[in-house]
């Protein structure tokens, strides 16, 4: 994929799955040609706009696996934004996982 500068990929998480879940996580593995950085957004349950609820990876040139933690007592609203670089270059992202590694009863 030739990405523009700060690409976003939108991604909808099954509802009552996020709702229950409580740790979050995000892994991105892609190649990439310079340095850059990641930056993935995630709602709280009940909140309706991206706000400061993020978290940030640099990444280096070539293959990285890029893993981020989101905790959320009151679970996460289904919807998450990916930032998966900030600079115009060609990446290819080869996998992209999603999970909840927390539940509400864990």
């Amino acid at each position: 994929m030739k990405a523009q500068v700060d690409p976003q990929l939108w991604i909808t998480l099954p509802q009552d799955a996020a709702a229950d879940c409580r740790t979050l996580q995000v892994s991105i593995d892609e190649d990439i040609e310079r340095p850059d950085t990641a930056t993935a957004f995630f709602l709280r349950l009940g909140e309706t706009e991206f706000g400061s609820a993020s978290d940030a990876v640099s990444r280096q040139t070539g293959q990285d696996r890029t893993n981020l933690f989101f905790r959320s007592e009151s679970g996460f609203a289904p919807l998450i934004r990916i930032d998966p670089g900030e600079v115009a270059q060609t990446s290819l992202i080869k996998e992209l996982v999603i999970g909840c590694v927390a539940g509400k009863a864990d």
